[in-house]
């Protein structure tokens, strides 16, 4: 699911660029899905979230959650923001009459912090306003989850899946806060909640089902578009129905499960590339003249797929993967303490 997910975000953002006009012609239907991709990565990390936390979590949990987190996703972030940072100041010193443009200190730390909506910045990849909403994602489910594991200890568990889908009436304090994105997007994340108590705490079929049509009825109400509601819902009926042993090797899974394996490091590398390709493509057709210029210029989407894959495995093996290991020792070093704390 992450896999698709992010090849959509990719296409989005590879195709339907002007100098493209012969490959959008037969690719075209590819492009505008990002939107799907965005959302169903929304539900999938609404799922994954509460089940790594699991049905034991406190909230004295809550520092080790974060800094588990922090090892997990940041190193991989924070190297993206500096090659796109790189690449773009080569992108725009290399343009025709072009002025070197390199992020201050200040736009950094912002991004560091995702607190780039709450100032007068902007994003250096547009795509990394989602990353913003996953950590504050992060925030709440810290702080709520063990509310929802009490609600089902004292309460049962359908009063617990009623909590899960309040979280997605966020939606309607959107137009308050427009800087905080999630809000936006509350019932993907209340989605993808349910979705997890099935695993955690056995809520009913019949109840997750309704209650997901409801979110997402409240979400089209509230401004989300159609392909987003498409994208959430698909991803919430393969979580439901779509289970079972998986063979990784297969034929059919491997090259979907290597693209889910890098589709973090995949989903903040491409953009920049993308932007590099289009500036090549520009650069081809003002060279190269002709039916030859034109199809040079046309077969560079192609490379870009190629060249942000590249990028995103090399990423993935020299900074996510280990970043992966720290964070799991950590969290086993931090249990072995406690256990031998307690005794």
């Amino acid at each position: 699911m992450r896999g698709l997910a992010a090849l959509l975000v990719v296409f989005q953002h590879i195709l339907s660029r002007t100098p493209y006009a012969i490959f959008d012609n037969y690719f075209g239907f590819l492009g505008g899905w990002g939107e799907s991709g965005v959302a169903a990565f929304f539900v999938i990390s609404g799922m994954v979230l509460p089940l790594s936390l699991g049905g034991k979590y406190r909230w004295s949990h809550f520092p080790r959650f974060l800094l588990r987190r922090a090892i997990r996703i940041e190193p991989t972030y924070l190297a993206s923001v500096v090659i796109a940072s790189i690449l773009v100041f080569g992108m725009s010193s290399l343009a025709p009459n072009g002025t070197p443009c390199l992020p201050s200190l200040k736009q950094l730390a912002l991004h560091a912090l995702y607190l780039i909506p709450f100032s007068n910045e902007v994003w250096i990849q547009p795509v990394y306003w989602t990353l913003a909403v996953e950590f504050e994602f992060y925030l709440c489910i810290g702080l709520i989850f063990p509310v929802i594991i009490l609600a089902s200890c004292k309460a049962g568990r359908t009063s617990a899946a009623f909590l899960c889908a309040i979280f997605g009436l966020l939606v309607l304090v959107t137009h308050l806060v427009p800087s905080v994105r999630l809000f936006q997007y509350a019932t993907c994340f209340a989605i993808g909640m349910l979705l997890a108590g099935r695993g955690i705490f056995s809520f009913p079929l019949h109840t997750i089902i309704i209650l997901c049509i409801l979110l997402e009825g409240l979400g089209y109400w509230s401004g989300q578009t159609w392909k987003e509601i498409l994208g959430s819902a698909l991803a919430a009926a393969i979580a439901l129905f779509c289970t079972g042993p998986v063979n990784k090797s297969g034929r059919f899974i491997k090259p979907f499960w290597f693209l889910g394996t890098i589709s973090y490091s995949l989903y903040v590398m491409h953009q920049v590339i993308a932007c590099a390709g289009e500036s090549l493509s520009r650069m081809i057709l003002r060279t190269v003249h002709g039916t030859k210029g034109l199809i040079l210029a046309n077969l560079v989407p192609v490379g870009t797929l190629i060249a942000a894959l590249v990028a995103a495995y090399l990423l993935y093996r020299f900074v996510e993967k280990p970043t992966h290991s720290l964070s799991r020792n950590i969290s086993s070093r931090l249990r072995s303490a406690k256990s031998w704390a307690i005794f």
